[in-house]
């Protein structure tokens, strides 16, 4: 029995969609529940809820309501820690809240997994996160990284196991069918079909470059009503699409025409994987590491280069067609380089297995 603490718990966030697919992948022999702080939509959870799983929700960190949320935190492992064998850590920031309440409970095996290459997005979150993620690292038994880069950032020079963000590649694949229906659906016609959240980029590519582009932003969160405003503002609210949450974003990525993603930190970037499973050429941030190239439409771009540079890119890239995007050659890729689902999972399950073994045979021997 595993528990996995999230940071959120939402249909378009990265890591809960990794460690579900992974869960619905593995065997009946493993049973996992969920702890999360932010909770918006029902989507993954009605997906766990088929396996017999449950969602616990927490109150959110923040200063004022810290002590609030410690204490919770400490009474749910009071009431529920003897459930889990494993406490799966995916919250690198909050590990060193979680971890000393769960050995008290009884929960031996504690996994640190490290999704990001720093510590956050601006240098005042920096400076509050150093201290918290690294406060977690000694207290772990254990250590996963989605990539080098991330399991080097956080673990230093301690051992760890990378798992990949793998994805399940075919159910990626491009589907001719899927995109007219989603288009029509969404009302996109033959415009070139943007994925990504580049307001003043698309600003340039419409208005200043006289292109016919429309930007789909796929998902919710806090930002999506300052967006909102945005394109509004820079008058593109009929080149914005909002779909909000969506139970499978695979008919979205094959109504693309190309997929931007200008992160200023990632890991690995599971929605790289899954764009490039859909046949999609992909522009990222240098932030991205290597690890996410699948194939040779894969291109990158400095942060520190300006909207016009990054419109410009946008305009070299030459989108695919419908037979190029169909190719098997985008799904061979991603398996071969281990990033599937059906092979990850497994490797996945037998961790559980071996450091559950291990943890038993330790208690036995007292």
């Amino acid at each position: 029995r595993v528990l996995s603490v999230t940071p959120s718990f939402n249909a378009c966030g990265g890591i809960e969609r990794y460690i579900v697919n992974f869960y619905l992948h593995f065997s009946d022999q493993i049973h996992m529940d969920f702890l999360t702080h932010d909770l918006r939509d029902n989507v993954l959870k009605r997906q766990v809820r088929e396996r017999g799983s449950r969602v616990y929700v927490l109150p959110p960190f923040s200063g004022r309501q810290l002590p609030q949320t410690l204490g919770t935190i400490r009474r749910f492992f009071k009431k529920k820690g003897a459930d889990y064998q494993i406490l799966h850590c995916h919250m690198a920031n909050a590990a060193c809240f979680y971890f000393p309440y769960a050995k008290t409970a009884g929960i031996r095996s504690l996994i640190l997994h490290s999704h990001q290459d720093r510590a956050a997005d601006t240098f005042s979150h920096a400076m509050r996160n150093k201290p918290l993620l690294f406060a977690g690292v000694p207290m772990a038994t254990h250590r996963l990284a989605c990539s080098k880069q991330a399991g080097d950032f956080l673990f230093k020079n301690r051992e760890y196991t990378i798992i990949p963000n793998a994805i399940d590649a075919p159910h990626f694949r491009f589907d001719p069918k899927a995109r007219a229906q989603f288009r029509k659906t969404w009302n996109l016609g033959d415009s070139l079909v943007l994925g990504s959240r580049l307001l003043d980029i698309l600003r340039i590519l419409v208005f200043d470059r006289k292109m016919d582009a429309q930007l789909l932003i796929v998902g919710e969160g806090h930002l999506q009503e300052a967006l909102c405003s945005k394109a509004a503002a820079l008058s593109l609210e009929d080149r914005v699409v909002f779909t909000g949450s969506l139970d499978d974003v695979a008919s979205a990525l094959c109504a693309m025409d190309l997929f931007v993603l200008p992160s200023l930190y990632e890991g690995l970037g599971i929605v790289n994987i899954e764009a490039q499973a859909a046949g999609l050429p992909i522009l990222v941030s240098d932030n991205v590491p290597d690890e996410a190239r699948m194939g040779d439409h894969f291109h990158k771009l400095s942060l520190s280069a300006s909207d016009a540079q990054w419109a410009d890119q946008i305009l070299k890239i030459k989108p695919l067609s419908k037979e190029e995007r169909s190719a098997s050659q985008h799904i061979e890729s991603i398996q071969k380089k281990g990033y599937d689902l059906s092979t990850a999972a497994w490797e996945l399950e037998k961790y559980y297995r071996m450091i559950s073994s291990h943890t038993a045979i330790r208690k036995a021997c007292g």
